[in-house]
Parts: structure tokens; C-alpha cells; sequence
């Protein structure tokens, strides 16, 4: 829940993810209904299905102390499976690829994934203090509108983090992906986990970077600088303020309702009545 109200106090706590970020810079309707709870269409799971599975192997071996080199393949399908019924008890769906071999095309792009990136887990994680599947609840104090100040919390997880012998702090995020530039999608992100670091541990991060074994180049490290620290802050302060003044109009553009999962929830697209007839607003 982004928002909630203090059982002691009935202040308002503002909780952020990531993804509310994301959300409020395409609308802020949308951020406000994804976190409502509010009814979204079913969206085809298929594409983000490998991803999902390469995560939970690598988090799930990294997790275990008795973990073995080579033991990542084996977790796959088993995983595979999991992750499916997971997706579809969320009423999601998976639009399989009408090639009869599509699970099992799967299967071998995240066998061949988990098989490439453990000799970069065992030389920059495993030797050091580490945490997979790193939950963060960081408090952050911002301007209100009125000028008064107020604490926020800043939430979500992180692949992997690490400390290293000299205490540098380094998050990696695990994608599972053969776009060689993707990682330009993903600055933002690691930006946030890097503020996340500073808010928790008193330090910002040495180094982020991607673990990503499907591509040309199998890591990509990121340095975040000032400047990109600086953008975020004030994209939080953006959206803080929005949630305070009660702001949760929608785009006036339609440039991002096209293939918006909450479009049927929006005010924005709800029928409206006609000579008895519902007519949608396009």
C-alpha cells in the first residue's frame, strides 16, 4: 500500500516503490490506481515468464547456505513451474507461443542464462558479506507543501547486494535479457537503489551495475553520479507532493493509455450515458 495512516497519530505515511515512480511519470491516475487496488486487465505474463525464472534461481541459490557450483541449471524447471502457478493464481495469463517446444525454449535460454552468470556470482558475491532478495524499508524526510517537513519511505527489494573487504557497497540487478542496451532503461532504477543505500547505510553505492549473461557483454557497471541523484530526489519530491495536495488527475494526453493495464478503472475512459446508450470518451 502506498499510502497508509499511522495507528497512533492518523498521519499519513507515504510509502514509495520504484514502480510507483515509473507509474507517476506516465500518469499519475495510473500510480494512484495500480496502488488502490483497483481491477486491471489481465496482462500476458509470456514475455516477462524467463525473467522472472532466472531471478528466482539465482536469489534462491544465493539464499542457501549449502549452495554448490553447478547446481543452478538443475533448479530450473521446477522453478519454471512455480513461477507459472504463481502468475496464474494472480489471474494473470500466459499466451504460450504456438511452437510446441516454447516451454522448453524457455527452459534452455534459463539454463544457459544461470550456467553464464555463476562464475560472476562466485568471483563479485559470493566471497564477500552479500544478501539476495534485499528488502528495504528507507526513511526519507522531505518538503511538504505547506513548508513544513515530513518523513516518506522509500521501499522495495534488490537483486543482490554486496559489501566488499573495504566496506565499498555495491546492488546488482539480475536481468535476463540479450539487448545490449537495455541497461539505458534500467539507470533510473539503480538510481533509486543507490538513494535507497544512502538512506539505510549512511554511504552511497561504490558501483551498481546489471548482471546480464544473455548479452554480448554479460555485466554492465553503473557509477551513479550527482547529477542523476539530484533528478531523482526531486522525482520524489514531485510525486510526495502529489499525494499530499490529493493530485491524481490523469494525462491529458493519451499517449500512454494505448497499452495501459488500468485503462478500464480510469475516469478518464469511464462510460458515459448518451440517449440511454454508454458511450466511451476517447
Amino acid at each position: 500500500m502506498a499510502v497508509s495512516r499511522c495507528k497512533e497519530c492518523g498521519r499519513l505515511v507515504i510509502r514509495l516503490s520504484w514502480s510507483q515512480l515509473r507509474n507517476a511519470d506516465e500518469c499519475k491516475q495510473k500510480r494512484f490506481l495500480t496502488v488502490s487496488g483497483a481491477r486491471k486487465q489481465a496482462r500476458d505474463q509470456r514475455l516477462f515468464l524467463p525473467g522472472n525464472v532466472t531471478d528466482r534461481v539465482v536469489r534462491n541459490w544465493l539464499k542457501d547456505p549449502n549452495r554448490e557450483p553447478g547446481q543452478m541449471p538443475g533448479m530450473v524447471s521446477a522453478t519454471l513451474d512455480a513461477v507459472r502457478e504463481s502468475i496464474l493464481e494472480k489471474g494473470e495469463r500466459i499466451a504460450w507461443k504456438r511452437d510446441l517446444d516454447d516451454r522448453k525454449n524457455i527452459e534452455a535460454d534459463c539454463i544457459e542464462a544461470v550456467t553464464k552468470i555463476e562464475p560472476y556470482l562466485l568471483k563479485h558475491v559470493t566471497p564477500f558479506e552479500f544478501e539476495a532478495d534485499f528488502r528495504f524499508d528507507a526513511p526519507l524526510r522531505l518538503p511538504r507543501p505547506d513548508g513544513t517537513k515530513e518523513t516518506i519511505f522509500l521501499i522495495g527489494y534488490m537483486d543482490i547486494i554486496v559489501r566488499d573487504d573495504q566496506g565499498n557497497i555495491y546492488v546488482f540487478d539480475v536481468k535476463h535479457t540479450k539487448d545490449g542496451q537495455y541497461w539505458r532503461k534500467t539507470v533510473g532504477q539503480l538510481t533509486y537503489y543507490d538513494l535507497a543505500v544512502k538512506l539505510i547505510f549512511g554511504q552511497y553505492t561504490k558501483e551498481t551495475g546489471l548482471l546480464q549473461p544473455l548479452c554480448p557483454k554479460p555485466t554492465h557497471p553503473h557509477t551513479v553520479d550527482a547529477q542523476a541523484r539530484m533528478e531523482l530526489y526531486q522525482r520524489v519530491v514531485k510525486v510526495a507532493n502529489d499525494i499530499w495536495n490529493n493530485d491524481n488527475a490523469p494525462n491529458e494526453s493519451n499517449e500512454h493509455c494505448g497499452n495501459c493495464e488500468m485503462r478500464m478503472a480510469c475516469p478518464k475512459f469511464a462510460p458515459i450515458l448518451k440517449d440511454g446508450k454508454k458511450r466511451v470518451k476517447l
